[in-house]
């Protein structure tokens, strides 16, 4: 498991809106170039603060980055 791509990829998403754009529309294109297993795209996938929060990332960092992603695909936040 690789806990610095998952975070330098929800670090990115969060400063990065055109990232962001493209990990919503193109997730599994914009996620090609980090060393991440199924159980951690899964995650970023879901946007799930709780499970994001499990893989070491911060409870604040990784509740910003859910709310984000969710109204990025345009569910509210």
């Amino acid at each position: 498991m690789s806990r610095d791509a998952v975070f330098t990829v929800v670090q990115r998403a969060i400063e990065d809106e055109a990232y962001l754009a493209l990990l919503t529309e193109q997730t599994y294109d914009a996620l090609d170039a980090y060393d991440l297993d199924p159980s951690e795209q899964g995650a970023l996938v879901a946007a799930s603060a709780e499970t994001l929060i499990g893989m070491g990332v911060n409870p604040e960092i990784a509740q910003r980055f859910e709310g984000l992603f969710r109204i990025s695909r345009g569910g509210g936040g």
